[in-house]
């Protein structure tokens, strides 16, 4: 057994578009096997791990598995970053820690929460053919601390930024997906706190017609060729994109 829980009481927990229940979730395998995650003959343990979009907990059974999204109550969700999905309206959040034997807490990402934060991005037009170019839009803000009266100002090392822009096919049973990595300028390696950067972009749709869940992740290293800073690529934001079959060509049916 074990308990997905949340800072936030009463936020919902979402398997694709079926409601689990809501936080404080209790999870058996009992359960497990009402919601088709195992079966009955299976005598398995509950799982709890990062999901491959990193927008909720990866809850598995035996052989079994499906990514968590939360929702926030409707009288505050505005406070927290929002994703669309095929299954309507989710809450971003983090894969927290064990705070108690079994029990897990996972706490939305805030707007206004310290440190750096993203928008939701625009992508323009968000439904398109086949490699159609698709302008982004895309906003960082890094959220000043709580300071005590007279501290300095609070200012990110230089380095060099860029995104990574991950295309999911929600509603495909292969779990194949696409990346392309953005070069950011150089500012985006510089934020100081309460300054916000907005970046557009064109990116080539990806080649298969689908609807994709797409992960933007930012990232900072020490230079172009030097490893990611561990942490920063957990700085992300999620968008939906509709990839329509191409049109037949005139004549042809």
């Amino acid at each position: 057994m074990l308990v997905i829980d949340c800072p936030l009481p009463g936020a919902d927990v979402y398997a694709k578009e079926r409601k689990l229940g809501s936080t404080p979730l209790v999870v058996t395998s009992e359960k497990l096997v009402e919601w088709g995650l195992s079966k009955a003959a299976d005598e398995t343990k509950c799982r709890l791990g990062p999901g491959p979009l990193e927008a909720g907990p990866w809850l598995a059974g035996a052989g079994a598995g499906v990514e968590l999204l939360l929702k926030a109550p409707d009288w505050c969700a505005e406070r927290y970053l929002g994703m669309n999905t095929p299954w309507g309206r989710r809450t971003v959040s983090e894969l927290g820690p064990q705070v108690l034997s079994g029990t897990w807490s996972h706490p939305l990402v805030c707007r206004s929460q310290a440190g750096l934060v993203f928008d939701e991005p625009i992508l323009v037009p968000s439904v398109c053919r086949p490699t159609q170019p698709v302008l982004f839009t895309v906003t960082l803000r890094r959220n000043p601390p709580e300071l005590a009266w007279g501290s300095p100002p609070v200012r990110v090392e230089g380095g060099y930024a860029q995104l990574a822009i991950v295309f999911w096919p929600t509603l495909s049973r292969v779990a194949t997906h696409s990346t392309t990595n953005i070069p950011l300028p150089s500012a985006w390696g510089h934020l100081e706190a309460g300054q916000s950067l907005t970046h557009d972009f064109t990116c080539l749709a990806p080649g298969l017609p689908g609807l994709y869940q797409v992960a933007i992740h930012y990232r900072l290293s020490e230079g172009a060729n030097r490893p990611i800073r561990a942490g920063s690529e957990r700085v992300r934001t999620y968008g939906l994109l509709q990839v329509s079959p191409p049109q037949p060509a005139p004549g042809r049916r």
